[in-house]
């Protein structure tokens, strides 16, 4: 055998080697995608899993010439890519409106309202743009995605689906206190032979860091990285440990309740505007 054929049979056995190796091994499955402390994420089966706007609602009825509108997604939001550049426009033909954002966790939702008086009896279009949006487990928007909702902006009431959004001013920690009071919360971390239980007090909370995550428990202004608000968030779906209050603690003769909407929003509000401990 000559020495050129004798490298078109190596080169033919290794191939036929690798072939047979790569064939062996059946399907390769991707790697699994993780959160922060390295636990995967388990995501909806495939095409379910689209961050995608579920409504659009306004306040036109009371606000006819600067309405707001609040935007609900079907999943919780990266606050960070809620907030970029362009994720809402408001447009009537050449005129733009710019406005400001305010991410809602409980609604799963931001906020946004235009800075300046819309023209009178002029056509909107409101359109929320899916560049960049992405939800807290990474799930992106499809590609070239936008939801679009057209209105004209008057001062007589028109009909409209308002939005129920209550916000509360000069929240401080003694009105997030009762909330847990009420609640039962401290049935369990009001015990101080219960190692391992946060107190639930404000010098333990705030701008303190969790045990189960590299997030602080409250952190100012910042209720979206507030672990606080992963535990109580009946769905969130990024966190350790389980949602309080846990399951198990009716079973043990806890009376503890979870916090309703428009509780979870009063806590979500505080730590927003501060996490004040006291009002001055």
């Amino acid at each position: 055998m000559t020495p050129q054929h004798t490298d078109i049979t190596r080169t033919w056995f290794f191939t036929l080697l690798l072939m047979s190796g790569v064939l062996g091994c059946g399907q390769i499955e991707a790697e699994p995608v993780l959160d922060r402390d390295g636990d995967p994420i388990e995501f909806p089966p495939p095409l379910e899993n689209w961050l995608l706007v579920s409504t659009v609602t306004s306040d036109a009825e009371t606000q006819p010439l600067r309405p707001s509108f609040l935007i609900q997604f079907n999943q919780y939001l990266q606050e960070d890519s809620a907030l970029s550049y362009g994720v809402v426009t408001l447009r009537s033909g050449a005129l733009s409106a710019s406005g400001s954002y305010t991410p809602i966790m409980v609604k799963k939702a931001i906020l946004w309202t235009p800075y300046r008086d819309l023209r009178d009896s002029f056509e909107y279009t409101l359109t929320v743009s899916g560049s960049g949006l992405r939800s807290v487990t990474e799930a992106p928007t499809p590609p070239d995605y936008n939801k679009s909702v057209t209105f004209i902006a008057a001062q007589e009431a028109q009909e409209h689906t308002a939005f129920e959004l209550k916000f509360t001013q000069d929240l401080a920690w003694p009105d997030i206190k009762d909330i847990f009071a009420q609640r039962g919360c401290y049935a369990c971390h009001g015990q101080p032979d219960w190692n391992g239980l946060n107190p639930l007090t404000y010098d333990a909370m705030v701008g303190q860091k969790s045990e189960q995550t590299d997030l602080q428990l409250v952190r100012f202004k910042d209720p979206t990285n507030s672990y606080l608000m992963h535990k109580i968030l009946p769905d969130y779906p990024v966190r350790r440990g389980t949602l309080q209050p846990p399951e198990w603690s009716a079973s043990r003769g806890i009376t503890s309740e979870a916090l309703t909407e428009d509780e979870l929003w009063l806590v979500e509000q505080w730590i927003r505007q501060g996490a004040r401990k006291t009002k001055e």
